[in-house]
């Protein structure tokens, strides 16, 4: 037997509500344990969840459940969540194991590779010295590396930035280097030849070599290698102490071990490749806490505005195509519609992202030490939605029993249950064969609220926002996960 059953406050729809489940918390939600949990993250933490005093409230005991559901779900090894408001760094927390043969757990100091995050580090050096007209973003390249071939004179830092070189992402004429490089400007020979993929100006093709060749410029410009530039112009400035090069040869106390998936399972992996040649794209490593930390550089003046315009501009190719970059970082909106910049990474052991939010002063960085196939971006912004706009409202929606639906426009049936808070959604087939590729199996996904009308959807992909209204007098859910349109209703 259903009942209808309206919610209280301004939202003015009504939902579809089986009698025997209202109020009831079925399933429970796995990690719900209430704010005594606030005390033993400080204890644990070297930073923990910092309360920001006149700046509303936060819901961090909220966050911490879904990201270590996140983590169970998706089968991660470890995992790192920061986030900053107002220039203030107000939460940071780690999850699981750095090592796992060893039982040693993630905690906020344990630093995880940047991957292509790497790529917003060095951007905000080559902005600090434009900002001092050391760097002329639109210099072609062979006024400062004149024996680096390029016979358009199109290539550029605005274009390197923006990835519109026409320099190749790796692939074929790039070799695999081994040994060390102490400055960027010695490692060109490394894909100097390699085929390009276009005239610069043409089209937007990803490189990290066009990073490597942006750093060599800022040397010469500067006089000082890549990894002096960072530390200087960003890292020292802006106290990021976690922050540099990820050395294979000298790992940190504080390094995790990285792993990869294996038939299911999580293998060790004992030696990353060498990444001196591309320490500017996808080579240093770091903490969320200094992640986020970088973000306030945009915000407290270490860049002037009209330089935070350039970095935010979102270029274009030279047919006035859009390309989602402005100066390093990517841009646009997020599901909400706000306005965000971002940069997400994957390398060996390791899948990253930092996010800020452009107009509200608030920033989220995630890090794993795993190669992870993950909708990581729109999970820091689940995650921050969950940190800085939960609403604490008692909720009345309850549903359960089959639903039927779509998912990516093939038939998706199976059975949700939904009470108050909490609740999980059974993944429909044409999820699972998606999921069984990537070697992450799982039957029911966990769904938490974060206000009225809005859920945290925990998969194996990472967290999206779940929708769910009344549409013809029946409940509905909607929620795109990784692109793909999933439409629930009742059966």
């Amino acid at each position: 037997m259903y009942r209808f059953m309206a919610l209280p406050g301004a939202v003015a729809f009504l939902l579809l509500v089986p009698e025997s489940s209202v109020h009831q918390r079925t399933p429970p939600w796995p990690f719900d344990r209430g704010a005594s949990a606030l005390h033993s993250l400080r204890k644990e933490d070297g930073l923990g969840e910092l309360p920001v005093s006149g700046s509303g409230p936060m819901d961090s005991v909220l966050v911490t459940e879904l990201a270590e559901v996140l983590r169970v779900t998706a089968g991660l090894p470890g995992l790192s969540v920061a986030a900053m408001r107002d220039e203030r760094v107000v939460y940071a927390r780690g999850f699981g194991m750095r090592d796992l043969a060893a039982g040693v757990p993630v905690d906020s100091a344990t630093q995880f590779n940047a991957a292509s995050v790497s790529k917003v580090i060095t951007a905000t050096a080559a902005l600090r010295l434009h900002a001092r007209g050391v760097l002329d973003f639109d210099a072609p390249v062979r006024q400062l590396l004149p024996a680096f071939p390029d016979s358009t004179g199109g290539i550029t830092p605005r274009r390197l930035a923006a990835h519109l070189s026409g320099l190749p992402h790796y692939g074929p004429g790039s070799s695999a280097p081994t040994e060390r490089y102490d400055r960027a400007s010695t490692a060109l020979d490394v894909f100097a030849t390699a085929p390009r993929v276009g005239v610069p100006g043409e089209r937007y093709n990803y490189s990290t070599h066009g990073f490597t060749l942006l750093s060599a410029m800022m040397e010469v410009a500067a006089s000082k290698s890549i990894l002096e530039l960072i530390s200087t112009e960003v890292t020292g400035p802006l106290d990021m102490p976690s922050t540099g090069p990820d050395r294979r040869e000298r790992p940190t106390s504080h390094r995790t071990k990285i792993y990869e998936r294996v038939n299911g399972q999580l293998r060790h992996v004992p030696q990353h490749r060498e990444y001196s040649y591309s320490w500017a794209g996808a080579g240093l490593q770091s903490t969320p806490a200094d992640l986020v930390r970088l973000t306030r550089g945009y915000v407290n003046g270490l860049l002037p505005d009209s330089v935070v315009q350039i970095a935010f501009r979102e270029q274009l190719t030279r047919d006035g195509a859009p390309v989602g970059v402005g100066f390093g970082w990517r841009v646009g909106t997020d599901w909400r519609g706000r306005r965000i910049a971002h940069h997400a990474g994957s390398n060996d052991g390791a899948r990253d992202v930092v996010l800020m939010f452009r107009d509200e002063r608030t920033s989220i960085a995630v890090m794993t030490n795993v190669q992870w196939v993950a909708s990581i971006e729109e999970t820091a912004t689940v995650l921050a939605e969950a940190l800085f706009h939960a609403d604490h409202t008692p909720k009345t929606l309850a549903v359960a029993g089959d639903y039927t639906g779509t998912f990516a426009g093939a038939p998706a049936n199976g059975t949700w249950s939904i009470a108050g808070d909490t609740g999980s959604i059974s993944v429909p087939e044409p999820f699972r064969l998606l999921l069984d590729k990537d070697q992450v199996g799982v039957a029911r996904l966990p769904v938490r609220a974060i206000r009225q009308g809005v859920y945290a959807m925990v998969t194996p992909w990472g967290l999206y926002p779940l929708r769910l209204q009344l549409r013809d007098r029946r409940v509905t859910g909607e929620v795109s996960v990784a692109a793909r349109r999933w439409a629930i209703e009742p059966r």
